[in-house]
């Protein structure tokens, strides 16, 4: 999987030991926002990576964000 510019910058400033995590929190959030055709997908996702917020916190601002685009 190719990462962004700024999303590859942030991880080489990671720990080793949280730099998978993050990569796995990016890639679930791609794979959700294309699913969900959220505008600028990759953008978001990285968005969401660097934030710092748990899968959880992920999971319930999907949920929150589908709700509202119906």
């Amino acid at each position: 999987m190719s990462y962004p510019q700024k999303l590859i910058k942030y991880l080489d400033t990671l720990p080793e030991d949280q730099r998978p995590a993050k990569e796995s929190l990016y890639a679930h959030a791609l794979e959700q926002a294309e699913t969900h055709k959220f505008q600028s997908p990759r953008f978001w996702a990285m968005r969401q990576a660097v934030s710092g917020i748990s899968m959880v916190q992920l999971e319930e601002k999907i949920r929150r964000r589908v709700s509202a685009m119906k």
